[in-house]
């Protein structure tokens, strides 16, 4: 057995015969912590490679003898199995870096008795082990587990596979009497090195495949940390979308971050967008895709165009007359909403209907109301269809069928009738009659009273698919022709109920033998499946140039379906086939109809048909023939004969002819149309006062000194820009020139005192009198100058002694150590 440096334990640890009995005794490793993301499941600990892994040695379950002595040794092959690379002890900053025995944790197995401890970190096979001192009472068995050692292993960088820790047999516990404590159980601790793992919420752990799958994580990269920002999530788990090692949120500009999480960063996005895709463009030019701007609430879409209304107001797709910066479009509006169980409407903004809540219906419109008012039959009232809801906003409706397909005819009207219990059959009423006696079964009593009903939607039919409706009325031809003014005269067209839908809003009591045995039964209401009634009228009235209001009759014969809601008993009552009329159902309430559909209602109807009944256009006017040839206008612009060239569905000439919209250059088209020209009011790009004073005023008379003498324009229209201009002769930026205050490199004190000061008087000996210089201005120049006089001559013997002297001195002032010269 390998000796412990420190402690004598060779003689406890060779004897291994005769053990003492324990229940349960266990010697584990057990994973503590790693570098980097980690996880741990049990004894196994799922780390990077290149991780340092920290186990503890626990000890538990030596009850009921006393522990005296324990010893952990390691199987040197289990250190270096895996499925590659290797575990060895950090060794840094010292052998003993990465084994040691923390003596002063308070769960030390021998905490606060004297007690030996010794490592061995010889590797791989390492060793700890620790026996209390010579006259200490052994430990008792606290019921948990209880540290012994620490053992950090650092996992190579090539490491794969699981590495497992375990102990070899000569691993013991000591008891009392120097005996060991069997049975012993040593478990492992298991290291794998894992995938990295991005988890929900951010973290970053090396699970396997099928541990990161059932976390509900994805696969990632490799963990990195949270360093740029951080944020609480890994940075291998958030979106780099230019692979630099920046994540996203961290980026500084916008071009290289990705607002739309599509992988691909928004300068790029912006850069390959095609002409036409509005969602990756980027109109108001901020570096980010239009798309994020309205889905981050950057920019706002009123008009519901995916466009930032910004652009819609620069581009003038949009005006802002404000100019508040909203569209005028988006400024007011009818607003449908729910206030106390009831719909309502109002005028307000979009905004606000939003926080009522409420659904937005277009600007300046009044609420749109779809319904056929109440329709009741002559005679009393047995029957009561109310044609879609008389005063709320219609939902909206799929297309019926393909505008491919249309013909002259037949059209299809769609309603939706409310679900306020307001349509009632009256069982009891004179006309109708009760449900005869025995007719929901043996004994069952006569049923007389009123079975209130409301919408159930068709879903597809043969007529097409219709969204909500549940009702459908056929007929044969459009009363009005949608391009013909209003004259005052009205049109009548066949019409005729092809599809109904209606369920009780409640079950109906039935009872039997005189009022016992209460049932409740579900009623639903179709069209007779024996008897076709004749066809009704729908009398229309054009009174403004996109529709009007009309009345109407209608004839139904309806099939009564009785469901049991206690058993799957069915019976049917079939008006046509009991031999009772059809019912006559009379709207003589003038109910509105329109020819085009504002498309901010959200609604549609048979895209074959002109005619759509129930819609109310909030624009009634009448004056729709500007050019007096008796076609609508709108009609005039979609068949070309009239030209629209702003899209006002108003013809250009007559713009012109109202004043709605300029013709300065008489060209018969809209000045706002036209383009940018001379003397259409406004200075456009390219225009300036030279070529254009008409549009940007007359030209200034001469170029400014200071002002415009830089700004490379030929601002006075004379042909010379900037310092080519007399004009700009003083001009600073112009120079140089003596006076500007800048003594200039051709500039001295003789030619230009102003700039660069006033010359001395005279030249002076031993400073100018062998510069070359005039430096007097008396156009005389050092010794033809009489103020430099002459020199006296100096002997060459007196240079000599003068020479020495320096010499002498010099040696005498710097220092002895200076040698003599030679």
């Amino acid at each position: 057995m390998k000796s412990i440096a420190g402690v004598r334990l060779t003689a406890i640890v060779t004897i291994t015969m005769l053990g003492a009995s324990a229940m349960g005794a266990e010697m584990a490793w057990k994973p503590v912590s790693a570098t980097g993301g980690y996880s741990i499941s049990g004894n196994e600990i799922f780390v990077a490679p290149g991780a340092q892994v920290t186990l503890e040695v626990r000890i538990s379950g030596w009850d009921p003898q006393l522990l005296k002595a324990w010893e952990a040794d390691v199987d040197p092959l289990s250190v270096t199995s895996g499925g590659g690379g290797s575990l060895s002890l950090l060794s840094i900053p010292d052998p003993l870096a990465g084994l040691f025995i923390d003596s002063n944790r308070q769960d030390f197995v021998f905490y606060d008795v004297p007690h030996l401890p010794g490592v061995d970190p010889s590797s791989p096979a390492f060793r700890v082990a620790a026996a209390i001192g010579s006259g200490a009472v052994p430990v008792a068995d606290p019921g948990t587990p209880r540290y012994a050692a620490t053992a950090i292993l650092v996992v190579s960088i090539d490491a794969r596979g699981t590495f497992t820790v375990g102990l070899l047999e000569t691993s013991v516990l000591i008891a009392e009497n120097n005996l060991p404590i069997t049975p012993l159980t040593l478990t492992p601790a298991r290291i794998t090195i894992g995938d990295p793992c991005c988890l929900p919420g951010g973290s970053c752990a090396w699970l396997s495949a099928s541990a990161c799958s059932s976390a509900g994580g994805t696969a990632a990269a490799g963990c990195s940390g949270d360093t740029n920002p951080s944020n609480g999530v890994d940075d291998a788990c958030e979106a780099d979308c230019d692979g630099d090692g920046i994540t996203d949120a961290a980026e500084a500009g916008v071009a290289d971050k990705d607002c739309d999480l599509d992988g691909t960063c928004n300068g790029l996005d912006i850069a390959s967008c095609t002409p036409g895709n509005t969602a990756c463009a980027d109109c108001n030019g901020n570096g980010v895709p239009d798309g994020c701007d309205l889905s981050l609430s950057v920019s706002k879409d009123c008009n519901g165009n995916t466009l930032p209304d910004e652009c819609d107001i620069a581009t003038m797709t949009s005006a802002d007359c404000g100019p508040n910066g909203i569209p005028d479009e988006c400024e007011t509006g009818a607003c449908c909403f729910v206030q106390l169980g009831e719909q309502q409407c109002t005028e307000t903004t979009p905004d606000n209907c939003a926080t009522l809540p409420g659904i937005y219906r277009g600007p300046c419109r009044a609420c749109p109301t779809q319904s056929a008012a109440v329709i009741n039959e002559p005679g009393g009232t047995i029957f009561v269809h109310i044609i879609g809801p008389p005063t709320t906003c219609p939902p909206p409706f799929a297309l019926g069928r393909m505008a491919s397909s249309c013909t002259s005819g037949p059209f299809y009207d769609p309603w939706a009738s409310p679900a306020d219990g307001s349509m009632c059959h009256n069982f009891g009423a004179v006309g109708g009659g009760p449900i005869p006696a025995d007719f929901f079964g043996p004994g069952s009593d006569p049923f007389d009273q009123p079975v209130c009903l409301e919408g159930e939607p068709l879903g597809p039919t043969s007529f097409g698919d219709f969204g909500d409706a549940d009702t459908i009325i056929e007929r044969l031809a459009d009363p009005h022709d949608r391009c013909e003014l209003p004259a005052g005269q009205s049109a009548a067209v066949d019409i005729k109920i092809v599809e109904l839908s209606l369920v009780s809003t409640s079950p109906i009591t039935v009872t039997y033998n005189g009022g016992q045995n209460p049932e409740p039964w579900d009623v639903a209401v179709d069209l007779s499946a024996v008897v076709t009634p004749p066809a009704g009228t729908l009398t229309a009235l054009k009174e403004h140039c996109n529709g009007g209001t009309y009345t109407s009759v209608l004839h139904v014969q309806p099939r009564f379906t009785f469901h049991s809601v206690a058993s799957p008993t069915q019976v049917v009552f079939d008006t046509g086939d009991s031999g009772l009329p059809p019912v006559m159902l009379i709207q003589d309430v003038p109910a509105p109809w329109s020819h085009d559909v504002d498309p901010n209602l959200g609604l549609t109807g048979d895209p074959c048909s002109s005619f759509h009944a129930g819609l109310l256009d909030g624009a009634t006017t009448t004056d729709c023939d500007c050019n007096t040839n008796l076609v609508r206008d709108k009609c005039d612009v979609e068949s070309m004969t009239s030209q629209d060239c702003n899209g006002n569905a108003v013809p250009d000439d007559c713009d012109i002819n109202s004043g709605t919209s300029s013709d300065v250059n008489g060209n018969n088209v809209p000045d706002d149309c036209d383009g940018p020209f001379c003397g259409d009011g406004t200075c456009d790009a390219g225009e300036v006062q030279c070529i254009c004073p008409a549009d940007c005023g007359a030209p200034p008379s001469s170029e400014t000194s200071g002002l415009t003498c830089t700004d490379v324009s030929d601002n006075d229209c004379d042909s010379l820009t900037d310092c080519a201009d007399p004009d700009c002769a003083t001009d600073a930026a112009c120079g140089p020139f003596c006076g500007d205050g800048n003594c200039a490199a051709n500039e001295n004190q003789c030619d230009c005192p102003a700039d660069c000061g006033a010359p001395p008087p005279n030249e002076v000996h031993g400073s100018t009198c062998a510069d070359n210089i005039d430096n007097d201005c008396d156009s005389l120049t050092d010794g033809a100058d009489q103020d430099c006089g002459v020199i006296p001559a100096v002997s060459q013997w007196g240079l000599v002694v003068l020479t020495m002297l320096l010499l002498v001195a010099g040696r005498v002032y710097f220092g002895r150590r200076v040698p003599a010269p030679l």
